[in-house]
């Protein structure tokens, strides 16, 4: 086997980001063994690898139809688990949602979880995840212990901030392009319950928005809020912001519901400034308690408990377009020019996530993770001829504050901005050289951003 030559072990499949935006032909590899997984590096013949999980990237972060995908998803077993400490060990296919179904119930939780449990652990780590609770727990790679990472070169090497420091910070937030990640070593949390109590607080526009997360934040544990970005003039940037803590003297019953179903490509008409823009009317309005007690499961992630939830933007598709901006009244001005600028070109987000980052971590060697001290702001796009140049216009408000995109969610970044975005990416590609990883590893992204050939 030489180039995309194919394998024995390989077949053709189309494959897309969760937004279902772009859709490419590809060659899959699939391991049902670590050994399998482990020896990909060793037996690629020149061909580049990528691994993907449960392909809940938006973008094209987990796909390489230039190479080899390398699907990890059967990779699923819990290796190790030590009760009195709470460090957990497992193979990178597993999904988050089988480690809370295992883990919940026994009173231990993931301290970072994002807006879905269906992804990979191994795409965890390269996504360098983040949730609700930012401002206290910081982004995944602060409960990250080590893993092991395979190289392009076929070399293992164990990494941690002790050991391979450089290796470990390459991968975190390097979205599968440094190696293939195995034996992740995760340090899980305590946890009083399985529920949530939740705190409600409307904002009638945007500076109303950024003043609740000012004032309620650090007196809870985890935030988030729904933003409308439909509304204008008075009401530009009105919301929902939602608080939680863990709430004491309830069970750990941990039983998500099965989720609903969307049999169907629904119609490109389906979801339209009329339809979402009585939608977000109703949502905005709908009588609420200021405070219940909700599970776990609906706080984190409401939109699993669609299935298949992004089949209601049709066969068009959509991006997630996510962006980090400064704290401050920088990024409340540059947050009010995007919905402004979404609004002008007829582009408004059908649905918009807002969050708070607090100060990063330190990290003494390169990397590509996101999260930051600012507001991180999530709008999707449905799929449009104008999406290219909305997204150009976009870039240039996040450059302009300083902010950066967050790469597993991207599906539009040029070369140039990612550049600009991330300046540490020259260090980064450094690391992958003595990796041999970038011969070996590559994405759709990897090539769009000039990254990888």
């Amino acid at each position: 086997m030489s180039g995309t030559e194919p394998s024995p072990n390989s077949k053709a499949m189309r494959l897309s980001g969760w937004g279902r935006y772009t859709r490419f032909d590809c060659r899959v590899l699939r391991c049902e063994k670590m050994s399998e997984f482990e020896h990909a590096a060793n037996e690629r013949n020149g061909s580049t690898l990528i691994a993907r999980g449960y392909g809940r990237s938006y973008g094209d972060a987990a796909i390489n139809d230039s190479g080899f995908t390398v699907l990890s998803e059967r990779l699923d077993r819990i290796l190790a688990f030590d009760e009195k400490t709470g460090i957990l060990t497992a193979e990178p296919g597993i999904s988050l949602a089988s480690l809370l179904d295992v883990f919940v119930p026994r009173g231990w939780m993931i301290p970072v979880v994002p807006g879905t449990k269906f992804i990979s652990l191994g795409g965890a780590v390269a996504a360098d995840i983040h949730g609700k609770n930012h401002h206290l727990e910081g982004s995944f790679s602060k409960h990250l212990l080590s893993f092991k990472l395979t190289d392009g070169m076929g070399q293992t090497h164990h990494c941690s901030r002790d050991k391979n420091p450089a290796f470990f910070w390459a991968t975190v937030g390097g979205m599968g392009l440094t190696g293939l990640i195995s034996d992740v070593q995760l340090q899980l949390q305590r946890i009083p319950s399985a529920f949530i109590e939740m705190k409600t607080v409307p904002a009638r526009n945007l500076s109303e928005l950024v003043d609740s997360f000012t004032q309620y934040e650090d007196k809870h544990q985890f935030s988030v809020a729904w933003v409308d970005c439909l509304a204008r003039g008075e009401s530009l940037g009105r919301g929902i912001l939602m608080l939680g803590d863990f709430a004491q003297g309830h069970s750990h019953a941990w039983n998500p519901k099965a989720p609903l179903s969307v049999p169907l490509e629904a119609p490109n008409f389906l979801l339209n400034q009329l339809s979402m823009g009585m939608f977000n009317e109703l949502y905005y309005r709908l009588p609420r308690p200021e405070i219940q007690i909700v599970d776990a499961d609906r706080f984190f992630f409401p939109l699993d408990r669609i299935s298949n939830w992004n089949c209601m933007y049709g066969p068009r598709g959509f991006i997630q377009y996510q962006c980090l901006l400064p704290p401050g009244p920088d990024g409340a001005k540059g947050l009010e020019r995007i919905f402004k600028t979404c609004q002008q070109e007829n582009l408004p987000s059908f649905f918009a996530v807002l969050k708070r980052f607090a100060k990063a971590e330190q990290k003494e060697f390169a990397t590509l993770s996101f999260p930051d001290e600012g507001y991180t702001l999530a709008i999707d796009l449905p799929g449009d001829e104008k999406l290219v140049g909305l997204c150009t216009k976009l870039d240039q408000i996040v450059l302009e504050y300083g902010g950066r995109i967050y790469l597993a969610k991207d599906s539009m970044l040029n070369a140039d901005t990612f550049a600009k975005m991330y300046p540490q990416a020259k260090a980064w590609q450094d690391v992958c050289a003595k990796l041999g990883s970038d011969r070996a590893f590559s994405s759709h992204l990897a090539q769009r951003l000039g990254i990888r050939l």
